[in-house]
This record gives C-alpha cells, sequence and structure tokens, in this order.
C-alpha cells in the first residue's frame, strides 16, 4: 500500500509534518481508493468469478470497507484496513484470532448451521487477505493458535458450504508458503482433505488452490510429506487432473508432481504405474496447454526421467513428446529451459529416445540457444542436452562440428567460469574425439588445454613399465569431497582394473582445514551414496568391496596433511612407508605449495629438482591458485600472462608435473 500512497504518508520524516487523526483519515481513504482500483482490475481479469461473489456477499475484506463508505459510513470496518492507520497492531492481531476462533466453532462443531459457516467462510477470506506472500509473521501467529488446523480439518469434510470450502483451501494454500510449522500442520492434519478438494472441489478456484498448496507442501523436501499424499491417493488424483485438460488444473498438478519426484526416486515408480507419465506427455502435446503448464509439465518429465531407465522408456513411448519437446526448444520460450532438461535426462543413456530426438533436427534447436540465447541459464539448459546427446550418437558429434559457427563459440566460452564453461569444454572434448583430423582443431586444442606443464607421457611410461615384482601400491593425497572426491575414486578404480597397481591407500586429513577436505569418514560415505542409486549401484558395491578386501585403505598419518609443514619435514616413519609405494599421486593447490615449501621459486626453476627429495615417484596435479610455482615452460607460461591477468590465482590454468627420484628409479 505504501508505494501507492502519497509519500508524506509513510516516510518516516514526514509523520511530524501531519497531524496524527488527520493523518489516519487520509491514509484510510487512499487505500479504500487503491482497494477500489483492485476490485474493478480483479473483475477485467480472468478470475472475475470469486471477486464478484465475494463483493456481492460482503465477505471479502476490501468489498465490506468499499460497501460501507458507500453506504455513507466514515468508520473502518475492517481491522485490516484500520491497520494501516494504527501505530502498533494490536487491532489486527486480536482480529487475526478472533477469524480463527470463527473457523474454529464450524471445525470442531461448537457452531452449526448455514449461518455459522458463512461467518467461517468470511474469517477464512479475511485470513488469507491478512496472511498474504509477505506477511510471514501473521502466518506464524495463525498457525501458533491452531488456524492451519482448524482449516485443515475444515477441507476434511464436505461442509455444506461451498464458500467455506473454497475460502479455507485459499487460506491454507497462503499459510503453506511459509513457515515450515505449518508445512508439518498441514501433512499431518489437512492433507487427506486438500486431496479430496483438489479431485471434487465444487469450485475452480477451491481446486487449484488445493493443487497449488500440496505442491507448497512437497516443496519443502519432506519424505513424509510425499508418502502421506501417495498413501491419499494424491498420485491417481494428479492423474485425474491432468486429463482435465483444464488450463490452471494442469498446471497446478504438474507442479506437483515435479515437486513429488524431485530428487526422490523412489516415488517415480508409483507415478510410472498410475500413468503421469502418458498424462503429462498429453499436457505437452496439446496445443490448448497454456505456457505455465508446458513449463511445469516439461520439469515434471524432466524430474522423472533422471536416473530411472523405466521412465526414459515410458517418455519415449508417448507418441510425438519428444518431437513436441524439440519444438519447444526451437521456439525459444519461458518453457524451453524445462524442455531442454527433459531432453537431457530423456536421452543420457538412451540410445533409442536420443535417435528420436536427432531425427527431429534437436541438434540445430540446441546449438542455436548455445550460441545466442539470452537466457544463460537456458544457455547451459541447452549445453548439457547437447552434450547428452553427443555422449550416445556419433552423428551428433558430426552435425554439431558441422556448424561454421559452433567450435569458436564454444572456444570464446572457455574464457568464462562456470556451470557453461564446463560444458563448453566437455562438448569441445567430445566433438574433437569425432572429428580429430579436422583443421579446425587447430584454434580449439590450445584454447582447451591450459596445462603450463605436461609431464604425462613420463607418468604413463612410469605406470606402463614392465616391473619384477609386480606394480605395487598407490598412496593417492586427496584434497576436496564431493565430486572431486569422485574423479579420484574413478582414478584408483581405473588403475587397479588396468593392473597398474595392486592396492590404493587414500591419504585425508585428520580434521577438515577447509570445509571441504576430505576426512577419513568421507570415502565411505560417498561409497554409500553411489550404493543408494540404483544406476550407481554396481559401482558402489564394487568399491565397497575394495574397502572391505583391503585393496583400497584409508590413512590420516596421525593428522599430517593437515599441518603447515614443507614436505621435506615430514616424519620418518611417514617417509619411510611412503617410500615402498610405486606411484604418489599429489593433489590440490595447498598440497603443491607444501611439495615447495611456499617458496618464492622461479617460475622456470626444474620442478625434479625441487622436488627431488621425495622418496618415491610422485605426479602433482593442480591449478594454480597461488602466486607461486615452478617446472613451467617460458613460452607458455609468459603467454598466459599476456593473455590472463590473473592466470596464478583464478584456476583456470593448471600444471601435472612428475618427478622420479634417482634412488627410486
Amino acid at each position: 500500500a505504501g508505494s501507492c500512497l502519497p509519500a508524506r504518508f509513510w516516510r518516516p520524516e514526514a509523520r511530524g509534518s501531519v497531524r496524527a487523526g488527520e493523518s489516519r483519515r487520509r491514509l484510510g481513504a487512499a487505500a479504500s481508493r487503491m482497494v477500489s482500483r483492485m476490485l474493478l482490475s480483479r473483475k477485467a481479469s480472468s478470475g472475475v468469478e470469486g471477486a464478484r461473489r465475494e463483493e456481492e456477499e460482503g465477505g471479502h475484506p476490501a468489498a465490506s470497507s468499499l460497501a460501507s463508505r458507500c453506504g455513507g459510513q466514515r468508520r473502518q470496518r475492517m481491522s485490516w484496513l484500520g491497520t494501516l492507520c494504527s501505530e502498533d497492531g494490536e487491532e489486527e492481531e486480536s482480529s487475526l484470532e478472533r477469524w480463527v476462533r470463527a473457523v474454529k466453532r464450524v471445525a470442531y462443531g461448537s457452531s452449526e448451521g448455514r449461518e455459522g459457516e458463512e461467518r467461517a467462510a468470511k474469517a477464512a477470506r479475511r485470513l488469507a487477505w491478512a496472511c498474504d506472500d509477505w506477511k510471514e509473521e501473521k502466518k506464524r501467529k495463525v498457525g501458533a493458535v491452531g488456524g492451519v488446523e482448524a482449516l485443515s480439518r475444515v477441507v476434511c469434510e464436505r461442509t455444506r458450504s461451498v464458500a467455506l470450502e473454497e475460502a479455507s483451501a485459499i487460506a491454507l494454500w497462503k499459510l503453506s508458503r511459509c513457515p515450515e510449522a505449518n508445512k508439518a500442520s498441514i501433512i499431518e492434519s489437512g492433507l487427506v482433505g486438500l486431496v479430496r478438494v483438489a479431485e471434487s472441489g465444487r469450485s475452480g478456484a477451491a481446486r487449484e488452490a488445493a493443487l497449488a498448496c500440496l505442491a507448497n507442501v512437497l516443496g519443502s523436501r519432506s519424505r513424509d510429506g510425499r508418502a502421506a499424499l501417495c498413501a491419499a491417493g494424491g498420485v491417481e488424483m494428479l492423474e485425474r487432473e491432468l486429463c482435465r485438460r483444464s488450463s490452471a488444473a494442469a498446471t497446478e498438478a504438474a507442479a506437483t508432481c515435479a515437486k513429488l519426484v524431485a530428487e526422490r526416486d523412489e516415488f517415480k515408480a508409483a507415478l510410472r504405474a498410475a500413468g503421469l507419465v502418458g498424462a503429462l506427455g498429453a499436457v505437452v502435446c496439446s496445443e490448448s496447454s497454456s505456457l505455465v503448464a508446458l513449463e511445469e509439465a516439461a520439469w515434471a518429465l524432466s524430474h522423472l526421467a533422471a536416473r530411472s531407465a523405466e521412465c526414459k522408456t515410458a517418455v519415449g513411448d508417448v507418441g510425438g513428446l519428444l518431437a513436441r519437446l524439440v519444438a519447444i526448444v526451437d521456439a525459444e520460450t519461458a518453457a524451453s529451459r524445462a524442455a531442454c532438461w527433459a531432453l537431457f535426462n530423456a536421452t543420457a543413456n538412451s540410445d533409442d529416445n536420443a535417435a528420436v530426438v536427432v531425427a527431429n533436427r534437436a541438434v540445430d534447436a540446441l546449438a542455436r540457444l548455445v550460441l545466442a540465447a539470452t537466457d544463460p541459464l537456458l544457455r547451459v539448459a541447452a549445453a548439457a542436452a547437447l552434450v547428452a546427446l553427443a555422449e550416445n550418437d556419433q552423428n551428433v558429434k558430426r552435425a554439431a562440428f558441422a556448424r561454421d559457427d559452433l567450435l569458436p563459440c564454444l572456444v570464446d566460452l572457455l574464457d568464462g567460469s562456470g556451470r557453461l564453461a564446463e560444458l563448453a569444454a566437455v562438448l569441445l572434448c567430445l566433438l574433437a574425439g569425432a572429428n580429430a583430423r579436422d583443421a579446425r582443431l587447430a584454434r580449439a586444442v590450445p584454447a582447451l588445454c591450459r596445462l603450463l606443464a605436461d609431464d604425462a607421457a613420463a607418468v604413463l611410461a612410469h605406470l606402463n613399465a614392465p616391473t619384477t615384482p609386480p606394480p605395487g601400491r598407490l598412496d593417492l593425497v586427496v584434497d576436496n569431497a564431493g565430486f572431486e572426491l569422485l574423479t579420484d575414486l574413478l582414478l584408483a578404480d581405473h588403475l587397479v582394473r588396468a593392473g597398474a597397481v595392486n592396492s590404493v591407500v587414500f591419504r585425508v586429513k585428520h580434521h577438515p582445514t577447509f570445509v571441504s577436505d576430505v576426512i577419513r569418514d568421507d570415502i565411505a560415505s560417498h561409497v554409500d551414496t553411489l550404493r543408494a542409486d540404483d544406476a550407481l549401484r554396481p559401482l558402489g558395491d564394487a568399491w565397497a568391496a575394495y574397502l572391505d578386501d583391503g585393496v583400497w585403505t584409508v590413512a590420516d598419518d596421525y593428522g599430517y596433511w593437515a599441518v603447515p609443514f614443507a614436505f621435506w619435514e615430514m616424519p620418518r616413519a611417514l617417509r619411510a612407508h611412503l617410500a615402498s609405494a610405486h606411484l604418489i599421486v599429489l593433489k590440490g593447490d595447498a598440497n603443491y605449495r607444501r611439495a615447495l615449501g611456499d617458496r618464492p621459486w622461479p617460475f622456470d626453476a626444474p620442478f625434479a629438482k625441487v622436488a627431488s627429495y621425495f622418496p618415491a615417484p610422485t605426479l602433482c596435479l593442480r591449478t594454480l591458485k597461488a602466486e607461486l610455482g615452478c617446472g613451467m615452460d617460458p613460452a607458455k607460461y609468459q603467454a598466459a600472462q599476456r593473455a590472463d591477468a590473473t592466470w596464478l590465482t583464478n584456476g583456470k590454468w593448471g600444471v601435472l608435473q612428475f618427478v622420479q627420484p634417482s634412488r627410486a628409479a
């Protein structure tokens, strides 16, 4: 309201310039005019029926206030308007409690009959109005005095009043947006009623509000809420709502489906069995669906197809669905980003779906978005979908590489940061692998490879050299948990399977110096995460067997890797143990700095001399994040200086350096 009123009524410095009574009178008049404009605007919109009915019944707060003014009465009938003119808000607080009591009388049977239900309906409408989006404190207050439970009880029973059912559903929708305590109360006492109203509510507004409330509750990522929805028949209700083809109902039902399966794979089978994939596909393929409904349905399909081979197959079986998603991508609308992610999840590891998508000219549509889309998130989604297709189909790589404009664009994207730069690098690698002899790679390869020192050939020669006895142990000094640790585990798995080493010791920190540092428990927790995923369980089981059989072991070396000493000061016992390793891999910028003793060596000082004290062959993997280094080719680091002013610290440049002490050779 403040943004619509003259500054003298709401600016702090102007409060003293107008007498309190006059200020309140003018403020009330201005607010009333503003509400009148709001009602007129609502009548002109698609949701006119609710506003007209509320005005005729006198149940809407704004309508009641206007009616009182039109009747010549100058008093404020509604407390919410009076609160705009009050100083402490006490009247509003008491009104909230009074409205909750009116709903409780009907909910708990102390007030019966049509008049009681009408009073409760008016109170519920006023609660919805008072607890609008930005009023979190009021929502908390309503929940604290039992308003959420009372409204939930009302929606669980088919009352005689359509208005009460509608008002209660709308109030619960508003209250479910925050805080979490309100969502928990709705899950506990109102979920069954919301499912009933969403399916068989006697007004369109009630059904849409119930669906929106369910989506809000599921958005809290509560597994209990999702399980309760499935148990209450919510999945079947969603399928029927999607089949109604009402644009508003389809939008809310699709949004609820998306939140039901987001990051929760255990509910996908229930949705697939209930025919939700086909129903969502029908919403996407329908020409009458609104843009918002298309977007929500595409998000739901994307979540369903992620990490589920059965759902990917179900998506491919819906006739015309993949072609329609490609058309949505090509149109570059608000639903295009969701369609890109739906294509990404539907085609990842699915050759059949990828072939259908490619046949519908998806490569050109996605490449155009990567090149020219104005929305950065849309460019990321298009690049991810293009990567998924290129991983499955050689024809995609050739078709993408045939575009004269795509390769230079991907090279330019490497100069950026974030997810788009990473996807550009992956896509360049995929395209280069399929088109290695093309002359246009001459510019792409130097831009893609920012290694200022690369001893990969020497490392491979060491690992492939015949040894007697057979190859021994790999000591991997790890750095960060998360995705980086997973790549470390993949490296260790590959070297064991290839026979390059016979065992691996992961050297971790006793305690995290930085929040991301790997500690002892992280190895097992990452393996357990893989075992909990259907698609990755075989890999997780193999790694768990390595740990159980002693092929992989974890050591924190009494906290040595978390102390700030140079590596040439390591304890004798640890040095003696490392000396028996076939290869030491040292990862991370901090470990590299300790290998150099944190000293400013000349950039071209030979790494083999600086690190000659290592007791066994050692490989250092480092992205530059500190202003020191050695062993770099002068031509390369001078070119980096000219191209990038922050090349030493921005993490975009790296070194791969190997030292093999003569006594260990």
